[in-house]
């Protein structure tokens, strides 16, 4: 284990979003699948080898968009989607926050989140 490594990637385009299933049957919306596997594919982009660390972590997320989003629900569309990837269990998520800022701030052009996970 190497303490304290930073993982930072960039998922491009609306931000991915954490969808509940509605009625009696307990299933993903296929929205929520496609869009956790945007978030994979992005990680997997910056971090070719998936480090699968076994680590404490501390996670970073800044919202860029124009929408009227609930940040819970991202928050738990990417902590979700890295399961197996970057750490084994979303457990290992020692502290988390998020900030939403509109598009154009910060040089995003569009819509966007940045991710910062610090092994602790």
């Amino acid at each position: 284990m190497f303490p304290n490594r930073v993982f930072r990637f960039v998922i491009e385009g609306k931000p991915p979003i954490k969808r509940r299933p509605r009625g009696r049957t307990h299933y993903t919306p296929k929205e929520t699948v496609l869009d956790e596997q945007r978030v994979r594919d992005s990680f997997l982009s910056f971090y070719p080898i998936p480090p699968r660390s076994t680590a404490r972590f501390s996670v970073e997320l800044r919202i860029y968009t124009g929408r009227n989003v609930d940040g819970d629900n991202i928050e738990k569309a990417i902590s979700d989607a890295l399961n197996k990837v970057l750490w084994e269990n979303d457990r290992q998520i020692k502290q988390m926050w998020w900030m939403i800022f509109p598009v154009g701030t910060s040089g995003t052009e569009g819509e966007a989140v940045q991710v910062k996970a610090l092994e602790l």
